[in-house]
C-alpha cells in the first residue's frame, strides 16, 4: 500500500461557512464593548490616533477610543493611497469622530508630529462648534521622550550609547555569551534590549541592564568565559 493513500483528507471550510464564523466572532467582541462605549455617553472618552505598519509593512492609522472602563480599537485605516496632508488627517479624524459620536470624544491624542499639530488647528477652525471644541493633546509618553532623544545625543552620552549598542549586539549575537548573560543576569525575567527608533527611553534601558548586571558578568568572563567563548568564535 502506497504511503499516500494512508494519508487522511482534510476538507478545507468553504468561503461561506468563514466568513459566517467571522460575523459570529465580529458580533461577540461588538456585543462585549457596549458596555465601555455606553459610558462615553456620559463620560466622553479620548480618541487616540497613532500611525504605524500592519504585517505588510503598508502604512496604517489606528484609532483607539479609551475612557472609563477601558479601551476599545475602532478602526484600522490602512493610509497607503491617501494623502498625509493636514487637511486631509484632520479630515479623517473628523470622518472617525462623527462615526463614535461626536459628544463621545473629549479630546485627541496623538504624538508631537507637526502634521498633526496642523490638523488639530484645522478641526479647532471648524464651523461645527462641536467639533471645534474638542481639545488636542500631544502623547505624554512621546513628550517625555524627546528630551532623552536630545541628552542621548550629546556627545558625552552617544559615545556611551555606542559602546553599550556593540556589547548587547556582541552578546545577543552568539549563542555561548547569551548563555553566559542568562546565567549571570541578576533578574530573570529580564533581557537585555537594543534601543529602538521611536521609543528613546529603549536607550537608557539598554544601559540600566548592562549596569545591573554588568559586574556579575564581568566576574564570570574573567574566570575563563571570556576566554572559551573568545576561542569559541561565533
Amino acid at each position: 500500500m502506497e504511503l499516500g493513500a494512508t494519508k487522511a483528507v482534510l476538507d478545507m471550510a468553504s468561503s461561506e461557512t468563514i466568513q459566517t464564523m467571522l460575523d459570529l466572532v465580529c458580533g461577540q467582541v461588538q456585543k462585549a464593548v457596549q458596555p465601555i462605549i455606553h459610558k462615553w455617553d456620559t463620560t466622553g472618552s479620548t480618541l487616540i490616533t497613532e500611525g504605524t505598519t500592519d504585517r505588510k509593512w503598508r502604512p496604517v492609522i489606528n484609532f483607539i477610543a479609551a475612557g472609563e472602563g477601558g479601551a476599545v480599537l475602532l478602526r484600522v485605516v490602512d493610509v497607503q493611497h491617501r494623502k498625509a496632508t493636514a487637511t486631509a488627517i484632520a479630515k479623517l479624524w473628523e470622518e472617525v469622530i462623527r462615526e463614535i459620536g461626536v459628544h463621545r470624544v473629549n479630546a485627541i491624542c496623538t504624538d508631537n508630529a507637526g502634521v498633526n499639530k496642523r490638523a488639530a488647528r484645522i478641526l479647532a477652525r471648524r464651523s461645527d462648534p462641536d467639533i471645534a471644541k474638542i481639545s488636542w493633546l500631544p502623547c505624554a509618553a512621546h513628550t517625555l521622550s524627546l528630551p532623552m532623544k536630545g541628552i542621548a545625543n550629546l556627545q558625552s552620552v552617544a559615545n556611551h550609547v555606542k559602546r553599550a549598542k556593540m556589547m548587547v549586539r556582541f552578546i545577543k549575537n552568539h549563542h555561548r555569551t547569551v548563555a553566559l548573560y542568562a546565567r549571570c543576569s541578576l533578574e530573570e525575567t529580564k533581557t537585555l534590549i537594543m534601543p529602538t527608533e521611536v521609543r528613546f527611553a529603549s536607550t537608557y534601558q539598554m544601559l540600566e541592564r548592562l549596569q545591573i548586571d554588568g559586574g556579575s558578568l564581568m566576574k564570570r568572563w574573567t574566570k575563563g568565559g571570556g576566554k572559551s567563548i573568545g576561542a569559541q568564535g561565533s
